[in-house]
């Protein structure tokens, strides 16, 4: 009632600071005691959540962009160079403007490196900030955290887990959210609701609060294979990830070639791990003083670095592995002993084969073999996958036919390379897969779709069709004129 008197019939500017509050029932009083105030009054408010300014109900929000390594720099300077002679200045001003870059545009962090340079009388201890990731600096994370913590405080259980996981990622690295958010299922981060809402679509949610409060930036559409799939990245800034680095120091490790050269410090922080990813480090991972038994994930980013085939004899209570790219011209039959693997990602290998006992990973959800040129076949005890998601395998040039099981595995919700061969009733074993959301279907001859009931398939949004050489024109129009599509069906792309 005060406010309501205080305003009544006024004209105001008021500024709401720092705002975090996000339930509507707790502004609506609020907002009804400034509804009597003079016309053109102006109520400005700054928050780091966009949810606080859709539900204020903003009529223009003004999104801050990050400042340059200059104008971090200039910040810097009126603090760390206030007092100190010119000659001092021109020798720490090359390591300085280093040491602005890693604040990566924002200007809280550059105050905060300004503040702790400005007690530094020597050049080895600039070095020295500039050598350290941030987490590490005891009073930078003294300033920066707390600003941290009030963001990382207002989330969920859930949302705290998820976030703190995003440290399996290297520094800078183009973050895929549709694989992040299945990684977070295979973890069991995300919790399913009462309504049944695919666990999918409540990562996403999981991910837009997130992307909210400013944990993720630049985040952009981009076109993936034949510009057909759009999928979304992000990143997180450095001073993000090295917060996420804090919270997870005994939990998360990326392995790199800075570790290498720390010898003993790195094999005793890393021997308790439960999340390990391994970049082009030089350096075998027989020689690490690491209990693979206790991992719960495993990436490895080197980019055509060999990794060991006992490696699969190790990670017993694995649940993510990614290994990408590594120059893996066998899997052995122990991936099946790998009993609660929920996400295996082999693609980008040059394997001719995958053992039967892949089949025994009963619990698997996501099964990524997608540009593996030179694979044959799929395994042919496929359907004991009962709970697979997700089969990626676009790209698998070589893969000539599909497993007959295939069609029992009736939670799948992206296939991206199914094979139709001529006069076969191939097509026929993608009836009963009413989950799917994205398929792929490479067409090598004459078929008939109506076996497929494509109108059935309610969540399915995206479908490719691809036609061989040997398929006819009218034949392929005549199809796609009989064929039933998809009701919610947003994309269709011909081949």
């Amino acid at each position: 009632m005060l406010i309501k008197e205080t305003f009544f019939d006024k004209r105001f500017l008021l500024v709401l600071d720092d705002v975090w509050t996000e339930e509507d029932s707790k502004w609506k009083p609020f907002k009804d005691s400034l509804k009597d105030g003079a016309p053109e009054s102006v109520i400005l408010v700054t928050t780091r959540s966009q949810r606080v300014a859709r539900v204020l109900g903003t009529t223009h929000t003004h999104a801050l962009g990050l400042m340059s390594n200059f104008d971090c720099w200039l910040i810097m300077q009126r603090i760390e160079f206030a007092g100190r002679s010119e000659e001092w200045c021109k020798k720490v001003e090359s390591i300085g403007q280093k040491i602005a870059k890693k604040c990566k545009g924002l200007p809280l962090a550059a105050k905060t490196m300004g503040s702790l340079l400005q007690f530094k009388d020597m050049v080895q201890q600039w070095q020295k900030v500039l050598d350290s990731e941030i987490w590490q600096l005891e009073e930078a994370a003294v300033d920066l955290f707390p600003h941290l913590f009030l963001s990382y405080n207002e989330l969920s259980p859930e949302l705290k887990r998820c976030f703190s996981y995003c440290d399996v990622f290297p520094k800078d690295h183009d973050i895929n959210v549709e694989e992040l958010i299945r990684l977070w299922i295979a973890q069991g981060y995300v919790c399913p609701n009462r309504g049944g809402e695919h666990l999918e679509l409540i990562g996403l949610d999981y991910f837009n609060n997130l992307a909210m409060r400013c944990f993720f930036q630049e985040l952009q559409k981009v076109d993936e294979y034949l510009s057909v799939h759009e999928h979304m990245k992000c990143k997180m800034h450095d001073i993000v990830h090295d917060f996420a680095q804090f919270l997870t120091k005994n939990e998360c490790h990326v392995l790199d070639g800075i570790d290498c050269e720390q010898g003993t410090r790195r094999n005793s922080s890393i021997e308790r791990n439960r999340h390990l990813t391994w970049l082009d480090t030089g350096e075998a991972l027989s020689s690490l003083v690491l209990d693979f038994g206790r991992l719960r994930s495993f990436f490895t980013f080197s980019h055509g670095r060999v990794v060991p085939l006992d490696l699969f004899c190790s990670l017993n209570c694995v649940r993510t592995l990614t290994l990408r790219n590594c120059q893996l011209r066998e899997v052995p039959i122990e991936i099946g002993s790998l009993i609660h693997l929920r996400h295996l990602d082999l693609s980008h290998n040059p394997f001719e084969a995958m053992p039967e006992t892949t089949c025994d990973l009963y619990y698997l959800e996501t099964f990524d073999i997608s540009h593996c040129g030179k694979l044959l076949c799929l395994p042919q005890r496929i359907e004991g996958l009962v709970h697979l998601r997700h089969l990626f395998n676009h790209g698998a040039s070589g893969l000539l036919q599909m497993p007959q099981g295939l069609g029992k595995l009736t939670s799948l919700c992206s296939l991206t390379n199914f094979i139709a061969k001529s006069k076969s009733d191939d097509l026929a074993s993608l009836k009963y897969l009413n989950q799917l959301e994205r398929l792929d279907i490479n067409i090598r001859g004459d078929g008939d779709f109506g076996s497929v009931e494509l109108g059935k398939k309610i969540y399915m949004y995206e479908m490719l069709l691809r036609f061989s050489y040997e398929t006819h024109f009218i034949e392929t129009s005549s199809w796609i004129e009989t064929m039933e599509p998809p009701p919610n069906l947003q994309w269709l792309a011909l081949v």
